[in-house]
């Protein structure tokens, strides 16, 4: 059982990848938010992850669902979607045996623009933190890149979750600046194993984002009806 608290933190925050541990670490607490990347692996080497995902953002993740590039592949029993133009791999929930997948394939290709211009009015609207992790490979550069793309959009607050080390414990975020923060949890789910998470760890990272995020960002304007919408 989770409370109604944890569930509302948790909602506040949009994964960006470069996997679904925090969408699992969202679904342990309760919080179902719909998002493009919640599920999401991007099928590239671990290191190119981040400069993948900022290239899309930058480029407002154009073009995505064009049915000729959504394909539903079969992985351990599950439906997959395997999407050609920006390399994404990402859970349906539904299985090889019991779902259609040619019904499956054309209903996600649909659900693709739909993410998009969600993920879109999310960047436009200042009201979110958006979150990136990476098991290895990921340098400082890179990161400052994925911020400086979401801030393109609108959106400041990026939260970047790493392994804890001997200066900051657990539990402990640090702000950066202008936005970006940087957490820090006893470890990240191993790359195979992306549901063995540390829940604890991540939920205390997230309440201290969210309390940062609220002390430092400034009074948001309501978003135009139109944001992010192209």
């Amino acid at each position: 059982m989770t409370d109604d608290t944890t569930q509302a933190l948790l909602k506040r925050f949009v994964n960006l990848g470069e996997n679904c541990e925090f969408g699992l670490v969202q679904r342990q607490g309760g919080a179902e938010p719909v998002g493009l990347m919640r599920f999401t692996l991007i099928l590239c080497p671990v290191e190119e992850r981040i400069r993948r995902v900022t290239d899309a953002i930058n480029a407002g993740f154009a073009g995505i669902g064009a049915p000729e590039t959504v394909h539903c592949v079969s992985f351990g029993g599950e439906w997959m979607i395997k999407e050609d133009m920006y390399h994404l791999f990402y859970h349906t929930f539904r299985h090889e045996g019991v779902d259609d997948p040619e019904p499956l394939r054309a209903a996600q290709a649909e659900r693709l623009v739909f993410l998009r211009r969600k993920l879109l009015a999310e960047l436009a609207s200042d009201r979110h933190i958006f979150v990136w992790k990476q098991s290895r490979g990921c340098r400082d550069e890179d990161v400052l890149d994925l911020h400086a793309a979401i801030r393109r959009h609108g959106a400041r607050a990026l939260l970047w979750v790493t392994p804890h080390d001997a200066h900051h414990p657990p539990g402990t975020v640090e702000a950066v600046g202008d936005g970006l923060m940087r957490g820090y949890v006893t470890r990240l789910a191993p790359e195979e194993l992306p549901g063995d998470f540390d829940y604890d760890g991540w939920l205390a990272v997230a309440r201290e984002a969210d309390r940062l995020w609220r002390e430092t960002a400034p009074p948001a304007a309501a978003p135009s009806p139109l944001a992010g919408v192209a």
